[in-house]
């Protein structure tokens, strides 16, 4: 689960994955911000309040490698 929301100070989209407490930004105007409130469905006006969802675009999946 993440939760993210809009900094009106910063101009940022700000995201804090809860299983492993690490976050990102996204800055206004950016094409992954765009891309990132298209896959939650929502507007930037509506993450003013803090959402809630699941990870959609995997931006906290970890990626391993399997050697057999």
């Amino acid at each position: 689960m993440i939760r993210f929301w809009y900094d009106e100070s910063d101009r940022k989209l700000l995201i804090f994955h809860e299983p492993s407490g690490k976050q990102k930004a996204m800055k206004f105007g950016s094409k992954d911000l765009a891309r990132f409130l298209e896959a939650h469905n929502v507007t930037l006006q509506e993450c003013k309040k803090v959402k809630r969802d699941k990870d959609r675009l995997g931006l906290f999946k970890r990626w391993s490698l399997w050697f057999k």
